[in-house]
């Protein structure tokens, strides 16, 4: 059973992992890219490896890009 301490955990773990992978995907990562960029090192201890949820993760975003802002250009447009 899952504590609300446990439960508070887990939602800041996913908002942290919204921030910092909706960031690598607006500078064009692949999810290859953002694997090896290492965005879940500070939880890799205790939720262990993160090759399926990147696998999860990046698809999910990437179907709501234009919500997220789109994809910045080096020029600092949005090419989406």
């Amino acid at each position: 059973m899952q504590t609300q301490e446990d439960l508070k955990g887990l939602a800041d773990m996913l908002l942290t992992m919204r921030i910092r992978v909706v960031d690598l995907l607006k500078k064009g990562m692949s999810s290859g890219d953002m694997y090896r960029a290492a965005p879940t090192k500070d939880f890799d201890a205790k939720w262990g490896d993160p090759k399926q949820f990147m696998a999860n993760i990046y698809p999910g975003l990437w179907n709501h890009v234009r919500e997220l802002g789109g994809l910045g250009s080096p020029g600092g447009s949005n090419i989406v």
